[in-house]
């Protein structure tokens, strides 16, 4: 049995990685006031809907899109980008408390136990506003989609702890790097509401430092696999 040292640098960035955490256009007046009263009363008989279409066709989709926003999100409602983002972010923050709680349980290693214990912690928090903003507690949110799940299955079959500290690794870099590519997205975008982008923008600071830890992480089980490969 491998001996590991109870404190080591990746431990201490660990730790501290817990302790941080419509107004219309007058129209012109000519000297043919007969022309000017008969085009007024045409555009007044005009229904509402091709009237706005002959007098705004400056309008942009992009500002179309961005008045249903802002009235969604006076609404206290999101829109289907917002929740299809939430959901996605959701399923991931379960599953890495899953994984968390297995390398708590299953790590060779100190690091690997420590940074699954974070991951509990963190992910839970992050678990709670992305459920705030779904609009149910916790708990109702707590499934997970197919990818996630079948993550979570095969570390879940994993018995040789040395193996499980190498997979499990392997999965934190990949899961990190997916959730950071969405996140970065969401908080550039201004297809999402303010409150979404907001904590996109703010939780992508715990996801890089997480992501780095994670390759910490993967890089010394890589070296402790290879080093009992050579002695066996």
């Amino acid at each position: 049995m491998r001996h590991y040292r109870s404190r080591t640098p990746l431990l201490a960035a660990i730790a501290t990685g817990v302790l941080i955490f419509a107004t219309g256009v007058p129209a012109q007046q000519s000297g043919q006031q007969g022309q000017t009263t008969q085009s007024q009363q045409t555009r007044q008989s005009q229904p509402p809907s091709q009237y706005g279409q002959t007098t705004r066709q400056g309008q942009s989709t992009a500002s179309q899109r961005e008045t249903q926003r802002m009235q969604s999100a006076q609404a206290g409602e999101l829109s289907r980008k917002d929740r299809k983002f939430v959901e996605t972010a959701l399923s991931s923050s379960q599953a890495e408390i899953e994984l968390g709680r297995l390398a708590e349980q299953r790590g060779a290693s100190a690091d690997v136990r420590e940074f699954g214990q974070m991951m509990q912690q963190h992910h839970r928090m992050t678990r709670d506003k992305l459920a705030a903003l779904h609009g149910e507690p916790a708990a109702a949110t707590a499934g997970l989609d197919r990818k996630h799940q079948s993550t979570v299955d095969q570390l879940g079959g994993v018995q040789d702890r040395e193996e499980f500290d190498a997979r499990y690794s392997k999965a934190m870099v990949e899961m990190h790097r997916n959730d950071i590519k969405l996140f970065e997205e969401v908080a550039n975008s201004n297809e999402y509401s303010d409150e979404v982008r907001e904590l996109a923008r703010t939780t992508l600071r715990d996801l890089r430092n997480h992501q780095q830890l994670a390759q910490q992480m993967e890089r010394k089980a890589s070296q402790i696999a290879q080093a009992g490969d050579e002695q066996d």
